[in-house]
């Protein structure tokens, strides 16, 4: 990514999380209900299941994401985050366990059937962020101790650690 394009991937980020959140530095997740109100994601889930066995494990209580588990050549878990047209996704192993894997490239996929699946999430309009853009700290007072967050948290879990960091 030039630093034009970053520059543009990081102002639209800032205004995505303005305009879910409205107010940084006391957040507001009402937007999460809109969301799932809305259900814009049923084309995708829809799209998914046609290529792999798909769950639903979308968990409003503590995501601001929709969370689908694919399992194609393992198990890849995609997020869908409700702030803006973000995505990302994960691997485990072919029975769910395992080292955790950001699958973000077509080059990270196991097979055809997580190619697609990445596919389906482009096509669908989402953009899927490097792991370097989803550590990297951005300003909204999602936690008690700490005004700043990593982005990852931001758009799809706003309490939880990095999953491909969190000790197995």
């Amino acid at each position: 990514m030039g630093e034009d394009e970053a520059g543009r991937f990081a102002a639209a980020c800032g205004e995505a999380l303005r305009r879910a959140y409205r107010d940084l530095s006391r957040p507001r997740f009402d937007f999460v209900w809109e969301a799932v109100e809305r259900e814009p994601c049923a084309d995708v889930l829809r799209d998914l299941s046609a290529v792999c066995p798909v769950e639903d494990d979308t968990d409003v209580n503590c995501d601001v994401c929709f969370t689908y588990i694919a399992r194609c050549e393992r198990v890849l878990t995609v997020r869908l985050s409700m702030v803006g047209p973000y995505a990302m996704a994960y691997a485990t192993g072919p029975d769910g366990f395992g080292e955790v894997s950001p699958v973000v490239a077509p080059e990270q996929c196991a097979g055809p059937g997580e190619a697609e699946v990445l596919g389906i999430v482009a096509r669908h309009g989402f953009l899927l962020p490097t792991v370097e853009w989803l550590e990297r700290e951005v300003r909204i007072a999602l936690r008690e101790d700490t005004d700043s967050v990593p982005l990852h948290a931001a758009l799809f879990e706003p309490d939880g650690d990095l999953p491909w960091r969190r000790a197995g």
